[in-house]
């Protein structure tokens, strides 16, 4: 591996250190709105229902950027190792 690819390999690894951390973050919102959301259920209210719908679909669709970025993080790293 040349100096090179080394400190690409690095970069890469730091930012999906950053993006990884940045998906579970983003997961732990999605279980806590979740859990909001079930709670509202239970107790028949609709009260913010909306809101918390529409925080979620934004949030869904924020982790499935993230994974999109990490897939292809992974795929730079593989062609960079090669």
């Amino acid at each position: 591996m040349t100096s090179t690819s080394a400190a690409d390999s690095g970069q890469a690894q730091y930012f999906r250190c950053l993006l990884v951390e940045r998906r579970a973050e983003l997961e732990a919102r999605l279980a806590h709105d979740a859990g909001r959301l079930a709670a509202r259920r239970r107790s028949g209210s609709t009260s913010g229902v909306k809101s918390i719908r529409y925080r979620i679909k934004i949030l869904e669709r924020q982790r499935s950027e993230l994974d999109r970025l990490l897939d292809g993080l992974d795929g730079l790293v593989g062609a960079v190792s090669n």
